[in-house]
């Protein structure tokens, strides 16, 4: 009986164990955020390349151009691996142009990070975005213009530190408290959503069903004991 009781509490202790190591995941400081546009296609319709606003078309009236801005996350800021955390603020200036309007364009992010205490400088990733500029009509639905984070389950870059390999890609655009891809901007107005990105590596990861398994093995070592304790005393 002292065997399966020494086992009983053994086991119970190490749910305790597994349980402290995975809520203890590493947590990341982001300390600064920039962002540029850059390899605009067409190239020659486009003024602002290597800045973090661009702008294209012969503006129709307001004396405004259709273009997009990046404004970078305020910072330094701490997440967790495997939590989105917001990037920076994208922003369509959607406004009647002729003229040429811009095809495709990268975003240019760098990002200086620590990680368990090792500050890392200068990661840059690069995210592409495809914009179809819709023709304009009396449907304002339909005279949205679209923007696309193209592949973006794809887009993902990989750094290393201690050894430890980590992704970092671009989640998508909030939209309606929701992460997508595409974003329908309004014809003549200033459309903004926040960028979210996300930090990952299986070394972090925090799985919560895994976390509920120790959780539900604690307790049901709490009821075992409980119940041996009643057993003895009576």
């Amino acid at each position: 009986m002292r065997t399966k009781f020494t086992n009983l509490l053994v086991l119970c202790l190490f749910s305790f164990v597994l349980v402290g190591a995975t809520a203890n995941a590493a947590t990341i400081e982001i300390n600064n955020i920039t962002g540029i546009w850059e390899n605009d296609v067409p190239d020659s319709a486009v003024t602002g390349e290597g800045t973090s606003e661009i702008r294209w078309g012969n503006p129709v009236y307001y004396d405004k151009k259709s273009g997009y801005d990046f404004d970078a996350e305020s910072t330094p800021f701490s997440v967790d691996c495997d939590q989105a955390f917001e990037l920076g603020e994208f922003t369509h200036h959607n406004y009647p142009i002729t003229g040429t309007a811009l095809d495709t364009v990268d975003l240019k992010t760098t990002v200086d990070l620590t990680i368990d205490g090792v500050a890392v400088s200068g990661l840059n990733f690069t995210y592409n975005f495809d914009h179809t500029e819709t023709p304009n009509s009396s449907d304002p639905i339909a005279s949205r213009d679209i923007v696309v984070i193209e592949n973006n389950s794809m887009m993902s870059d990989v750094f290393t530190i201690n050894d430890v390999e980590y992704t970092i890609y671009l989640s998508g655009f909030l939209i309606g408290g929701e992460l997508v891809d595409t974003f329908y901007t309004w014809e003549k107005c200033k459309n903004t959503a926040k960028l979210f990105a996300m930090i990952t590596t299986p070394g972090c990861v925090i799985p919560e069903p895994s976390t509920y398994l120790l959780l539900g093995s604690m307790l049901i070592c709490a009821v075992a004991l409980k119940r041996r304790k009643i057993r003895k005393a009576a």
